[in-house]
């Protein structure tokens, strides 16, 4: 593309000209002056213990706690961050991949495993997971299921052993006692 001699001034002096208005536009958008947000009237709340409440609460039905933080004791794989699960100390976590809807070993290893966390008193949090409904947790590089059920137990965050199979729930707990004697 070939300019004329007098035409490449002129985009000179268009690109370098502006709006022309710059100095007024600076002036509507910049004050001097610095005004506060208005404050929100703040209104104070008398809490009121009830009649029948203590100051420590029991945890309710199914419910454990660790701390400030209640855990369900028993539950089933919802989709949460698997890392935060892993990682809550105070508790050992039991967590097993089955595949209920069609498995029978399966669904005997939920009974069984819900038996173990209902005898544990609050000191262990059991969460199946159907690799079914959650295939890229069950495939992820940390799991690599294979076959349900698989069974894994951390502490801290850490894997301290895991096992295949349906077991019994006092197979469970040996399973359990061996993964705390090992580390």
């Amino acid at each position: 593309m070939r300019f004329r001699p007098g035409s490449l001034l002129c985009l000179c002096a268009l690109f370098c000209a502006g709006c022309g208005d710059s100095e007024n536009r600076n002036a509507r958008y910049t004050t001097s002056e610095k005004k506060e947000p208005p404050r929100p009237e703040v209104q104070a709340i008398e809490l009121k213990p009830d009649a029948g409440s203590s100051r420590e609460e029991e945890p309710e039905e199914g419910m454990a706690s660790v701390g400030t933080r209640k855990f369900k004791i028993f539950s089933a794989y919802a989709g949460e961050d698997i890392n935060q699960l892993l990682g809550v100390s105070g508790r050992t976590l039991v967590l097993s991949f089955v595949a209920p809807q069609w498995c029978p070993h399966s669904k005997e290893m939920v009974a069984s495993l819900k038996k173990v966390a209902e005898s544990a008193q609050g000191q262990l949090q059991v969460v199946y997971v159907d690799a079914d409904a959650f295939p890229q947790l069950a495939n992820s590089n940390r799991f690599h299921i294979e076959k349900v059920p698989m069974t894994f137990v951390y502490s801290e965050g850490m894997l301290l052993y895991s096992f295949t199979g349906n077991e019994s729930p006092a197979r469970i707990q040996e399973h359990l006692t061996a993964a705390k004697t090992q580390n």
